[in-house]
């Protein structure tokens, strides 16, 4: 028995880029594209007819209504979904202020074709998905911001002493983006035992993934 498809909805208001999403997830067996919109009015009243999506691709700067005043819509209605957000500029005010609408998933539209399949499977799946430039751009905003800190407390109230030493040297690869193999073969230890690791990582330090872990590392001064 196949298993349902991903229904997604697209709002952007250049069809061009709708369109060129459409023809990559027209090759995606298991996404189904249910719908475009070319504007936030559009997109809204898409709502209020009640249609539903499993995750919606919005377009942050859309005339009229923007998609920022789409999100606040939709929170205030408890319609808050799995989106993905696309972007023509990276800016880090506007990344903090949609992921405390709930937003998981934010690509920079020059690159959307190249990630738009991997950000709609992990949104799905409530796991976060940033493009490489929006990786870069929160590391940077958090680097900047480094002070040094007490080698026995973190600002945010996590006890750095509680890591171990091959915590820590697990949590440093991280950050420099190494991949669970190539940490394996660096400490000389399975590849399971660094899954291990990491789950515990994840579970102690209070973030949801990988990229938590590479940020927490730089903000504290791990690399």
């Amino acid at each position: 028995m196949k298993s349902r498809k991903i229904s997604v909805h697209i709002a952007d208001d250049h069809k061009i880029i709708i369109d060129g999403i459409i023809a990559v997830l027209e090759d995606e067996e298991d996404i189904d594209v249910v719908g475009f919109s070319t504007d936030g009015t559009e997109l809204i009243n898409w709502y209020k007819n009640n249609n539903k999506c499993d995750v919606l691709i919005l377009d942050i700067n859309m005339p009229e209504i923007s998609g920022v005043d789409v999100l606040y819509f939709l929170k205030q209605r408890n319609l808050i979904q799995p989106t993905v957000v696309l972007s023509s500029y990276d800016d880090i005010k506007l990344i903090k202020e949609v992921l405390k609408l709930g937003v998981k998933g934010f690509i920079a539209k020059r690159c959307a074709g190249k990630h738009i399949v991997n950000a709609i499977r992990a949104v799905i799946h409530e796991e976060s998905y940033f493009g490489p430039s929006i990786q870069e751009l929160i590391v940077k905003n958090f680097s900047n911001k480094t002070s040094k800190v007490n080698n026995e407390i973190s600002q945010d109230g996590i006890h750095i002493s509680s890591l171990t030493d091959r915590e820590i040297e697990i949590l440093k690869l991280i950050a420099d983006q190494k991949s669970t193999r190539e940490i394996a073969n660096a400490l000389f230890i399975s590849v399971n035992t660094v899954e291990t690791h990491r789950k515990n990582l994840i579970k102690k330090i209070q973030v949801k993934n990988v990229v938590g872990l590479a940020l927490y590392a730089v903000k504290h001064e791990l690399v």
